[in-house]
C-alpha cells in the first residue's frame, strides 16, 4: 500500500511538471507571437505595446487609421489640432528609435479609411474621388490612384494584390474587389 500511494505520488509529480513545461512553452509562444501592437484608445490617442510596456505615438483630435508597414515600422494617418476635416497627415514610425517621420499631407474626411499591408508594405486609402494605394520609405512616398469611385466606405487589404471596398449607390450597399497590381 505503501508503494502504490509513493507510485501515485510520483506519477503525480511528472505529470504537474510536464504540464508545466508544455504551459511555459504555450504561453512563450503567445509572448513572442504577440509581442508588439498598436492600440487606439478612444479615438484620440495612439500606443504602441512594446516589451510589456505601453509607448504614447500620438495625440489628435481623429485618428482616420493606423497599422503595421511592416515588422518595425508603424504608420498613422491624424486631423492636426485646428485643421479642418478635410486635412489628413500621414506619418511613419520607427519602433526601434520611435522616430517619427511626417511624410504626407492629403485630403482626408470622417468617411476615409486608410489600411496597410504587411505583405507589400503599402497603405490603401479612400477619398472623396476614389481608392489610392500610398507606398512610403522613411521620408520619400509614392501616391497611385487606383479608381475614381466616388461612394467607397471600407477600404482593406484582402491580400497583397487585392483590395476590398463597400460601395454606397441609391442607399444600397455593394461589395467590390479591385486588383492593386
Amino acid at each position: 500500500m505503501k508503494y502504490i500511494k509513493l507510485l501515485i505520488l510520483t506519477v503525480f509529480v511528472l505529470v504537474v511538471i510536464i504540464l508545466g513545461i508544455v504551459l511555459s512553452r504555450c504561453i512563450a509562444k503567445y509572448d513572442v507571437k504577440d509581442k508588439n501592437h498598436i492600440v487606439l484608445i478612444q479615438g484620440k490617442m495612439l500606443y504602441l505595446y512594446s516589451g510589456r510596456t505601453y509607448k504614447e505615438i500620438k495625440r489628435a483630435p481623429i485618428f482616420y487609421g493606423c497599422g503595421w508597414i511592416d515588422s518595425k515600422t508603424v504608420f498613422y494617418v491624424y486631423q492636426p489640432n485646428g485643421y479642418a476635416e478635410a486635412i489628413a497627415k500621414v506619418a511613419i514610425v520607427d519602433v526601434t528609435s520611435f522616430s517619427t517621420n511626417i511624410i504626407a499631407t492629403i485630403g482626408g474626411a470622417g468617411e476615409s479609411n486608410f489600411d496597410g499591408n504587411l505583405m507589400n508594405h503599402a497603405i490603401v486609402f479612400n477619398k472623396f474621388d476614389g481608392v489610392y494605394v500610398l507606398k512610403a520609405a522613411s521620408d520619400k512616398y509614392v501616391i497611385n490612384k487606383l479608381n475614381s469611385d466616388a461612394n467607397v466606405v471600407g477600404v482593406f487589404w484582402i491580400d497583397s494584390e487585392t483590395i476590398g471596398y463597400q460601395r454606397y449607390t441609391h442607399n444600397k450597399g455593394e461589395f467590390v474587389k479591385i486588383k492593386y497590381r
